[in-house]
């Protein structure tokens, strides 16, 4: 199998998943949006420092946060990525648990556009006819759905520009992906800490069984698609794998 192919696969993994991952935080609407995101980036953090310890990857992690701390350019990489990714989570969250579902849904329309812009911009990547005009015809649809709200859907814009940039940094993204994943939520997790202990209305405890259940697991339901997206990106044009997001939001 080709590295390209092995890439769409990738992506196909990691846009199924997403597409029921608003079931997900839909079953978490009693809790409020920054707290959902808080214990989500704390929960990430432990599920890649749980996974690092149980497949014995230690000495590589350890490895390649050095090599990451010494290269100021990739560092700078991976805390641009973790603030669009931050802002893409806190912006979906809140709108799937305050009724604009759809609003999401097109804001992930809108992105495959996004993500073949700036593959076309930035990483100089070509279209053949047929995607020229599979392109067009999704523009179109983007078009008349926007139209259809009425207004400027900005939820959907904040969405579609968040992961679009998210999507061209990884592009450049050179560590493991698992490690990856462990920087981006790392490097927000003082943040979020802060917020939970000084800023937060609502304690752990005050929820019930199921919520922090679901809160605990949000670390697992947010690493493994994330994983698969960056192992994507890294294996098959940005293009390709911004078309097929398509899959998620339908």
């Amino acid at each position: 199998m080709t590295r390209k192919n092995q890439g769409l696969l990738f992506g196909l993994a990691t846009y199924i998943q997403w597409g029921f991952l608003s079931l997900f935080w839909k079953l978490l609407a009693g809790v409020s949006a920054y707290n959902i995101f808080s214990w989500r980036i704390v929960f990430t953090v432990v599920t890649m420092l749980t996974y690092a310890l149980v497949a014995k990857q230690n000495t590589r992690f350890k490895k390649e946060l050095v090599e990451l701390w010494q290269d100021k350019k990739a560092l700078l990489r991976m805390l641009l990525a973790s603030f669009f990714i931050a802002a893409n989570w806190l912006i979906y969250i809140y709108a799937v648990g305050h009724g604009q579902a759809t609003q999401a849904s097109l804001g992930y329309y809108i992105l495959p556009i996004v993500s073949i812009l700036f593959a076309l911009i930035f990483l100089r990547e070509s279209l053949s006819r047929t995607m020229w005009a599979a392109v067009v015809l999704a523009f179109i649809g983007v078009l008349v759905l926007i139209a259809n709200t009425g207004k400027l859907p900005m939820v959907s814009l904040g969405l579609a520009l968040s992961f679009g940039f998210y999507s061209l940094i990884k592009k450049g993204v050179r560590i493991s992906s698992d490690v990856a994943m462990l920087v981006e939520s790392g490097l927000l997790l003082p943040f979020v800490a802060i917020y939970l202990v000084f800023f937060s209305p609502e304690s752990f405890s005050s929820y019930s069984s199921m919520e922090m259940f679901l809160l605990a697991i949000s670390g697992v339901v947010t690493a493994v698609p994330l994983l698969c997206f960056s192992e994507a990106v890294k294996r098959a044009p940005l293009n390709l794998i911004g078309f097929i997001q398509y899959l998620s939001p339908t």
